[in-house]
C-alpha cells in the first residue's frame, strides 16, 4: 500500500509541478522513475529546489518551504477523484500552498518571479488567479 501511494504522489507532483517547470525554464523536473521511488521530503526538496531556483531562502526559509511542500502534497494524495468536489479540494490546497511558499519570499522581484513560475505551472496564483494551463510546446 505505502509503494502504491508513494507511485500514485509521486506522479501528482509530476504532472502538477515538474514536466511543466521543465518545459518552460522554472527549473528541470524529476524523472517519473525517480518519484515513485523517492520519499515525501525528498520530493519535497527537490520541488523547493525548483520553485525556488534563483530565489534566495534562508536555512529555516527553505526548511519551512520543504515543510509546507510536504505537508499539501500528503494532504493531496489523500483526497480521491471520485467525489465532483475533489479537484475543488485539490486546487484549493495546491492555492495555499502557493499562498504559504510565497510569503517565505522577501523581495518584491523574486515574488514576481515565483507568482510567474506558479502560472507557467498551470497552477493558481496566491493572488487567487486561476490557473492557466500552457502548453509544453509553447
Amino acid at each position: 500500500m505505502d509503494r502504491v501511494r508513494a507511485t500514485i504522489a509521486g506522479l501528482i507532483l509530476l504532472f502538477s509541478v515538474s514536466p511543466v517547470l521543465s518545459a518552460q525554464q522554472c527549473g528541470t523536473g524529476a524523472s517519473s522513475e525517480t518519484a515513485g521511488r523517492a520519499s515525501p521530503e525528498t520530493l519535497a526538496r527537490r520541488n523547493i529546489d525548483l520553485l525556488f531556483e534563483g530565489i534566495r531562502l534562508t536555512a529555516d526559509e527553505r526548511k519551512n518551504a520543504v515543510r509546507i511542500f510536504a505537508d499539501a502534497w500528503n494532504a493531496m494524495i489523500k483526497l480521491g477523484s471520485s467525489k465532483p468536489d475533489d479537484r475543488q479540494k485539490f486546487n484549493e490546497r495546491l492555492l495555499e500552498r502557493n499562498r504559504q511558499l510565497l510569503a517565505l519570499v522577501k523581495s518584491g522581484a523574486d515574488s514576481a518571479k515565483l507568482v510567474g513560475c506558479f502560472k507557467k505551472m498551470g497552477q493558481p496564483a496566491p493572488d487567487g488567479t486561476p490557473p492557466q494551463f500552457v502548453s509544453r510546446g509553447s
